[in-house]
């Protein structure tokens, strides 16, 4: 089942705190209000492993290290100017948006992971394309995030899984979330 809820009050979470610690747009004094909803979604849930796809410099992926200190942190990036590897941090070069090469990537890092976050190109075809490639390295307890969706009722239908879309908030127009679970959740 479908359901888009509106935002919670805007409070200042350890995951705001730490974003903008970072300078990660996921916070509301940076651009998105996601860390509050973040917050509120995974301060309890157990993570051993996250995958963000699209990383630009790195933030958001020092801020998912900080948050879930027993976690290994991975990210999937096209440009691979941008990679680096830090302590519980490794980043590979990928075009998520290809099967063959996503598959690599991700059974190379170990699949299995709790939390997939797609932070890339924000098209709905590429978006959709991610998803499908991505979502069967989702653990069965897992949750898989498409950020950014400027046409969620597009990408929504595609997806054809039981998800929860949230409008974090009216600007900009793309603060929504697509959170689809694991088959297990």
């Amino acid at each position: 089942m479908t359901e888009t809820i509106s935002p919670p009050p805007i409070a200042k979470s350890p995951l705001c705190e730490l974003a903008e610690k970072y300078g990660c747009d996921k916070t509301p004094a940076l651009l998105h209000h996601y860390t509050s909803w973040y917050h509120s979604l995974f301060w309890d849930m157990p993570v051993r492993r996250v995958l963000e796809v699209g990383i630009l410099h790195g933030a958001s992926l020092r801020m998912w290290r900080d948050y879930f200190p027993a976690a290994e942190i991975f990210g999937l990036e096209i440009n691979p100017e941008v990679l680096f590897q830090e302590e519980r941090i490794c980043t590979v070069p990928c075009d998520a948006t290809r099967q063959a090469q996503t598959h690599r990537a991700a059974a190379m890092l170990g699949g299995d992971f709790d939390l997939i976050i797609d932070d890339a190109s924000h098209e709905p075809f590429d978006q959709l394309k991610v998803f499908e490639n991505l979502y069967e390295f989702l653990a069965p307890t897992g949750l898989y995030v498409i950020e950014d969706v400027a046409h969620p009722g597009l990408v929504s239908l595609a997806i054809h899984n039981p998800h929860l879309t949230l409008r974090t908030s009216t600007e900009p127009h793309d603060d929504c979330l697509i959170l689809i679970p694991g088959s297990r959740r």
